[in-house]
């Protein structure tokens, strides 16, 4: 019997900061390529539509801490690689991403 190989779990990476409409773009568009390869993405993007203020203030830290704290590296811990799209290097947060 033919098994079929378990999808990875890929954490994709980026530039956000700057032209985030761009960016997230670009983002999508290699998140797409991954997909189509049989895999799951995770894109820091899909949290954005949060009411992430009100949340920030909560937990009393500023932005870019809150979503590493908060998201970044809960998803990362469960993702089997990450993905980082071209011109992660200009990133504070995709450096961050990838040394994790």
């Amino acid at each position: 019997m033919k098994t079929t190989p378990s999808p990875l779990y890929i954490y994709v990476a980026g530039k956000l900061s700057g032209n985030l409409e761009k960016n997230s773009e670009v983002m999508q568009r290699y998140a797409s390529k991954i997909v189509k390869m049989g895999h799951i993405v995770y894109l820091p993007t899909f949290t954005f539509d949060l009411d992430h203020k009100n949340i920030q203030k909560k937990f009393k830290m500023s932005e870019h801490e809150f979503w590493v704290k908060h998201f970044d590296f809960h998803w990362l811990r469960r993702c089997d690689a990450v993905f980082l799209c071209p011109g992660w290097k200009e990133s504070t947060g995709a450096e961050m991403e990838r040394k994790y």
